[in-house]
Parts: C-alpha cells; sequence; structure tokens
C-alpha cells in the first residue's frame, strides 16, 4: 500500500508542477498577456494514469 501511495504521491507532484508552475513561468515570459499559456498533453496523459494507479492500487488493496 505504502508503494501505490508514494507513486500516486510523486505523479501528483508532476501534475501539479506541469500544470501550475511552467504555465506561470510561460505567462510571465510573454509580452501579449492575451496569449495563453497551453498545458502540454502530457499533462493530460499523467492525470489520467494516476487516476488509473489509484484506483488499481485502491481495489487491489481493498
Amino acid at each position: 500500500m505504502l508503494i501505490w501511495m508514494h507513486i500516486v504521491v510523486i505523479i501528483m507532484l508532476f501534475v501539479i508542477f506541469y500544470s501550475i508552475i511552467i504555465p506561470i513561468i510561460e505567462w510571465s515570459k510573454m509580452n501579449n498577456k492575451n496569449q495563453k499559456a497551453k498545458h502540454p498533453i502530457g499533462v493530460y496523459i499523467i492525470i489520467i494514469i494516476s487516476i488509473i494507479i489509484y484506483f488499481i492500487g485502491f481495489i487491489w488493496y481493498n
């Protein structure tokens, strides 16, 4: 159970980093404030994989 929880926490930290910090950095670099920082497709893939891993671990240990 602890291994699953560590994996999920690490993945969630990457998701938070890529979905919050990087767009803020990119937005601060841009001169035109009307443009929005686009999220990379990998962010959504990581979110889906982390949810699947969480549910597999939850079902496996219950």
